[in-house]
């Protein structure tokens, strides 16, 4: 029975696990765009910064959702650990994911090349939506009574 309520976790971070289940079809699926599409220089790099970028700031905020006090649209404060807990698994594990996804693409599929801009794009749009989602917990927390 423990083992089953442990697994509730699926349950805070539903949207966040859409998310990246759709990364990792997006990633290692075939897919042919559209032609206008293709011409806007560096599509590629855009959509992964983007991709990252909204992972990241679903991530924090469903945290911050699935840890807030009764009453209370955000916790008043975490403590370090929490804190800590979020930068690692809302932080490093994203960019992390994004390393893992390049490797599969160069090792897995054969219509996927794995590259280094593409993990640094993952990188820059994971510190941006660190970014976004501290500045929307601070305006959501300066609005709370």
């Amino acid at each position: 029975m423990l083992a089953i309520c442990r697994l509730r976790w699926w349950k805070r971070y539903a949207v966040s696990l859409i998310m990246v289940s759709a990364i990792v079809v997006l990633s290692l699926y075939p897919l042919a765009l559209p032609e206008p599409i293709t011409d806007v220089p560096f599509y590629d790099k855009w959509g992964h910064f983007l991709m990252y970028a909204v992972l990241t700031l679903v991530i924090w905020l469903e945290y911050a959702h699935a840890h807030r006090q009764p009453g209370h649209a955000l916790p008043a404060s975490l403590p370090a650990y929490s804190w800590w807990r979020l930068l690692v698994c809302g932080g490093v594990m994203p960019a992390l994911f994004g390393g893992l996804m390049e490797l599969l693409q160069a090792t897995c599929t054969t219509t996927r090349a794995g590259e280094w801009a593409d993990f640094l794009a993952d990188a820059i749009g994971v510190l941006l939506g660190i970014v976004l989602a501290a500045a929307v917990l601070r305006l959501i927390r300066s609005q709370q009574p």
